[in-house]
C-alpha cells in the first residue's frame, strides 16, 4: 500500500508502536490491580497541561504531512532534472519538518535532482546546525547568486 513512501511508512509504524505501547499499559495495570481511582485529580489536571501542549504537536505534525504533500505533488509537475528549491521563509522548524525535508532530500536523489532550500531564518538555521542538517541539505543565499 504505501510501498514507496517511506514517511507514510515510519509515521504508521510509530502510531501503530504507540497504540501497542497503550494497550500494554492498560493491561499492566489490570494484570497488577493497580487502583488508580486516587490518581483521577493529577491525572486529570495533566491531561489538561498535555492537552494544551499536544495541540502545538499536533498542529506541526499535521503542517509538515501537508507541505511534505504539496512539495511532493509540485515535484511531479516539474521536469526530469529539474532542481527543487524550497523557500522557508516563514515557516517554522521543528521535528516533523525536520523530518520532511529530510524526506524531500531523499526523495529528490532518488530522482537525480537537486533540493535547496532558501531564505533560512536565523533561529532556522540553528536548529538545522543542531541537528547537523546544515552539511546534508544545500543552503541557498538568493543575494549571493544575484549579485553574480
Amino acid at each position: 500500500m504505501f510501498k514507496d513512501e517511506l514517511h507514510t511508512q515510519i509515521t504508521v509504524s510509530v502510531l501503530i508502536t504507540y497504540v501497542f505501547f497503550c494497550i500494554a499499559l492498560i493491561i499492566t495495570v489490570i494484570i497488577f490491580g493497580i487502583d488508580l481511582t486516587r490518581l483521577t485529580m493529577v491525572v486529570g489536571a495533566l491531561s489538561v497541561g498535555l492537552g494544551f501542549g499536544l495541540q502545538h504537536v499536533a498542529a506541526d505534525f499535521v503542517g509538515g504531512l501537508i507541505f511534505h504533500k504539496r512539495v511532493k505533488t509540485l515535484m511531479e509537475d516539474l521536469d526530469p532534472g529539474e532542481d527543487v528549491l524550497i523557500d522557508l521563509n516563514r515557516l517554522h522548524i521543528d521535528s516533523s519538518m525536520i523530518g520532511t525535508l529530510l524526506a524531500l532530500h531523499t526523495t529528490c536523489r532518488k530522482n537525480n535532482r537537486c533540493f535547496k532550500i532558501m531564505n533560512v531564518s536565523e533561529d532556522a538555521l540553528k536548529v538545522l546546525k543542531l541537528s547537523g542538517l546544515h552539511n546534508v541539505l544545500e543552503i541557498v543565499d538568493l543575494k549571493d547568486q544575484q549579485s553574480k
